[in-house]
């Protein structure tokens, strides 16, 4: 998300961050400042104001200047130095690959210039309109199509729960739903009442896909035989815009593979559904490992009461953690990251 002031304020130090600062006479947006705070990132040692990965002495542009190969001859292959970048030298893609459709690129771009807009946040049908919309559009799907897409869809002939749901959209593939989509308020925190809904909506899917979306957090589940199963979280507003649109095709896509593919893979490779209880769990274990590694009682981490606050709101961002009572900016800035892991289930 680029700031308001996005045409006085300076590019982010990060070398993978596109995002303007917050204030524009500091070299990091403020995930990033964090960041550096913790350690995780720090200066490149030969370009002052680039930030790198801290386990890493010199930043992507070095790695690829010091194996640049000579013009006039050619180092044997047995003499080329060892390669300990683990991918750093390779050059950034200039064209994106033919199987991404250039205007999933455009559509990423457009949704992150409206996530600064105010009509995108005061209601759930400007989320749909403004955010989720020109996405699905990007993607291939033409919502003036009834076959591909449907608003306030209302499945047939199951009540399961006894009573009419509509899913705010379907995408069909052969007249056959395949994913439901459900829409939040981009300013509307994610509640367990969410996950409640969309559970039932996905028991309507034999196999698919189902998200639960603020226009900017995607959080996708794979559906198998009517259970939802938590996936990823795709955040159209961190990394570059073609890493988003890339991870947004092969989730949702158009061309994507059918659901008897995806049915495959997701199964062998879904992660864990974050709840509540483990979260609390999770976030304990790392509170005893934290305490132990500094010599400090573990209630100086964070108390129980926040440990239970988080796992009943499960912030998915930075910036929803720094407003739950008990995390302060220490806490934020020394262990948001890794909470923010754990209730995403990446951790």
């Amino acid at each position: 998300m680029t700031s308001s002031q996005a045409g006085t304020a300076r590019i982010c130090g990060e070398q993978d961050c596109n995002e303007h600062t917050n204030r524009p006479d500091h070299p990091l947006c403020y995930p990033h400042y964090l960041a550096s705070q913790a350690g995780h990132i720090d200066e490149c040692q030969n370009h002052p104001g680039v930030y790198k990965p801290s386990e890493y002495d010199i930043c992507r542009s070095c790695y690829s200047q010091r194996r640049q190969p000579a013009q006039s001859t050619r180092t044997p292959a047995s003499h080329q130095p060892h390669d300990d970048s683990r991918g750093w030298n390779r050059q950034p893609m200039t064209q994106p690959s033919t199987d991404l459709p250039p205007a999933v690129v455009e559509a990423v771009e457009r949704v992150r210039r409206n996530l600064e807009r105010r009509e995108s946040v005061n209601h759930e049908s400007n989320t749909i309109q403004f955010l989720i919309i020109p996405i699905l559009r990007g993607l291939g799907w033409n919502d003036d199509d009834p076959d591909q897409v449907i608003k306030e869809y209302k499945p047939a002939g199951r009540q399961r729960f006894r009573q009419s749901i509509a899913v705010d959209i379907a995408l069909l593939k052969n007249g056959v739903p395949e994913t439901f989509i459900e829409a939040k308020r981009l300013d509307r925190e994610h509640t367990t009442e969410y996950d409640d809904q969309l559970a039932k909506y996905a028991s309507h899917l034999d196999d698919g896909i189902a998200v639960l979306t603020n226009g900017r957090f995607w959080q996708v589940y794979a559906v198998a035989n009517g259970e939802p199963k938590f996936r990823r979280t795709i955040d159209v507003a961190d990394g570059s815009a073609e890493s988003v649109a890339r991870e947004l095709d092969r989730v949702l896509g158009r061309a994507s593979p059918t659901a008897s593919t995806q049915r495959q893979t997701s199964r062998e490779a879904v992660a864990k559904p974050p709840n509540p209880e483990a979260i609390a769990e999770n976030l304990r274990q790392y509170r005893e490992r934290e305490a132990r590694a500094r010599h400090r009682p573990a209630y100086t981490i964070f108390s129980n009461d926040t440990i239970e606050l988080i796992a009943a709101k499960r912030p998915i961002d930075l910036g929803q953690l720094g407003n739950i009572r008990g995390v302060g900016p220490g806490t934020l800035a020394v262990h948001g990251t890794a909470i923010i892991k754990i209730v995403r289930g990446e951790a």
